[in-house]
């Protein structure tokens, strides 16, 4: 919940700080973030598979426990995927009927509302990545 939270706070920002509320500019950066938050993702886990224990004896440093401790708790990518489930979810219903909803910064949530579909294809084309370069080693 805190990082869906996080998310619509960063995505509020680049819409009004960064594309300076332009709906087709704040579109292509949340690509962008969406893009960069599933690499980030994908880094954590390669990072975290490389520092986690092998040995229940061997000690770890704090910096390493930190990085184990965060990693092992809901991923970012879930905050992602429940934030963009919320916002789709939200216009479809405001699209079904304008009047039921109040109507909350309309070009924000047209700038956000693909998101879902950009998450989910780059998630699987990530996933049919890691399995190919797995399966050639």
């Amino acid at each position: 919940m805190l990082y869906a939270l996080w998310i619509l706070s960063l995505t509020q920002s680049i819409f009004w700080s960064v594309a300076d509320s332009n709906v087709f500019y704040a579109t292509i950066l949340n690509f962008v973030f969406i893009f960069l938050m599933l690499i980030w993702d994908r880094m954590e886990d390669l990072i975290n598979a490389k520092l986690k224990p092998r040995d229940s004896e061997e000690k770890i440093g704090i910096f390493r426990k930190i990085f184990v401790v965060y990693t092992s708790g809901a991923s970012f990518k879930s905050g992602m995927y429940f934030f963009y489930i919320f916002i789709t979810v939200y216009t479809a219903l405001l699209a079904a009927d304008p009047d039921f909803f109040l109507q909350i910064y309309p070009d924000y949530l047209q700038s956000v509302r693909y998101g879902i579909l950009l998450l989910i294809a780059a998630d699987k084309f990530m996933d049919q990545i890691v399995k190919d370069l797995k399966s050639q080693i």
